[in-house]
């Protein structure tokens, strides 16, 4: 949320990470994340934290839940059986834990898990609001919305693919004093003052883009031509080297290999061409942002993981 490419470009949808969607915890209806998930998360986990074994006992059980109506449907994990499924959530978590502390941070996890649901963008968008209310006041001072959009990228990055979706680390702070220019340090902003501020603001509407699967998302939305066009010159310099940043391209399979050994070197290679082919579209721009931040370990234990996922 707040994130975007090129000004009025309208770039491919935003993906979860293999790790992620092998999981389950991917597409589920966004009223089970609401009405089911985060209540039974909040409950079990009061202080919003979950360490590696707590994340996997509690969606484990929630992935297996039968007390859903019959025509909630959640999404079919990449694993089956409680063993393969327990494994699944591991490695997930393990992929969002990108500072390697053990534990995640519920209010960034579920930020993303909503915008990753499916069903109508406003639900998601409404959701976000309640969640950072934490004093469930109805309203969001600076700070509370600053958290949300700050929370709500980072839980998105370290849960998609995020082709193009450039953050500048300033954003979400800039967007919020954007927001409240002009008030008073006390104001609060009400959630229908909230709900007309970013169906209207051109930047979030325009990351938002990224998350929706049809038209039917975004029925009773705003169209374009009654967007609000926001900019933020401040962070052009950041977001302009954020989008030249390159990564090579695979290079070709060696021709004319011959041998036992030149057959099995090409056969790797092959397979390696493949894998990079295939993982490069879904890295780049995350590769990007974080090469740009100098988090080098965290790029090669993302491609690692991503890569062991592609060949398993």
């Amino acid at each position: 949320m707040g994130a975007a490419g090129s000004a009025g470009e309208h770039a491919d949808r935003v993906e979860p990470t293999v790790l992620l969607e092998r999981s389950g915890l991917t597409d589920a209806p966004i009223e089970v994340v609401i009405e089911s998930w985060w209540p039974r998360f909040r409950a079990r986990f009061p202080r919003v934290r979950v360490p590696a074994a707590g994340f996997e006992t509690f969606f484990s059980d929630l992935l297996k839940d039968t007390s859903l109506p019959k025509e909630v449907t959640l999404p079919a994990a990449g694993a089956t059986s409680s063993t393969s499924r327990g494994a699944a959530l591991r490695t997930a978590f393990h992929s969002m834990d990108l500072t390697e502390r053990g534990v995640l941070d519920g209010f960034q996890l579920f930020a993303a898990l909503a915008m990753l649901a499916r069903g109508p963008l406003e639900a998601k968008v409404n959701f976000l609001f309640h969640l950072f209310d934490v004093a469930g006041q109805g309203s969001l001072n600076h700070a509370a919305l600053s958290l949300l959009l700050d929370r709500t990228c980072a839980g998105l990055q370290s849960t998609c693919t995020c082709l193009d979706l450039l953050v500048p680390s300033g954003l979400p702070e800039a967007v919020a004093d954007r927001a409240f220019q002009g008030k008073p340090p006390s104001h609060e902003m009400s959630f229908a003052d909230f709900a007309k501020w970013w169906q209207h603001h051109s930047l979030i509407r325009r990351g938002l883009e990224r998350f929706v699967a049809g038209p039917d998302e975004e029925v009773r939305l705003p169209c374009e031509s009654d967007w609000r066009e926001e900019s933020f010159p401040e962070l052009e310099a950041e977001w302009e080297r954020m989008s030249t940043v390159t990564i090579p391209e695979p290079k070709s399979a060696p021709s004319g290999a011959s041998g036992a050994d030149d057959a099995e070197a090409c056969s790797d290679h092959l397979v390696s061409a493949a894998v990079v082919a295939n993982l490069q579209q879904k890295v780049r721009a995350t590769l990007q942002e974080r090469l740009l931040n100098g988090e080098l370990e965290n790029i090669l234990k993302a491609v690692a993981m991503e890569a062991q996922a592609a060949l398993a």
